[in-house]
C-alpha cells in the first residue's frame, strides 16, 4: 500500500499547476508536514517533495487524520481569496 501511496502523491506532484501553493503532511498518530505552511510550487519545492515521498515510510502510529487537518485550518492561509483544497491518501 505504501508503494501505492507514494505513486499517488508522485503523480500529484508533477501534475500540480505553476503558481499554485502546496504542502504535504504524513499523518498517524504523530504528523509531520513537508513546510511549515505552503509553498509556491517551483522546481526547488517540487524537489523537495519528491525526496520527501521518496523516504515515506509507515512510521506515524495510527491513523489520526482529525489531528493533521485541524493544524491545517488553524494555519493562516498564505492566499486569503482562495480555497484550501485537501487530498487525503490513506
Amino acid at each position: 500500500r505504501m508503494i501505492d501511496s507514494q505513486s499517488m502523491l508522485h503523480l500529484l506532484v508533477n501534475s500540480l499547476p505553476i503558481n499554485s501553493y502546496f504542502n504535504m503532511i504524513k499523518f498517524g498518530t504523530d504528523h509531520t508536514n513537508l513546510f511549515y505552511d505552503s509553498q509556491p510550487y517551483n522546481e526547488a519545492t517540487k524537489k523537495q517533495a519528491l525526496y520527501f515521498i521518496k523516504n515515506l515510510i509507515a512510521d506515524c502510529g495510527g491513523t489520526d487524520l482529525v489531528r493533521a487537518l485541524t493544524e491545517v485550518y488553524l494555519l493562516p492561509s498564505r492566499l486569503p481569496n482562495q480555497t484550501r483544497k485537501i487530498i487525503t491518501i490513506v
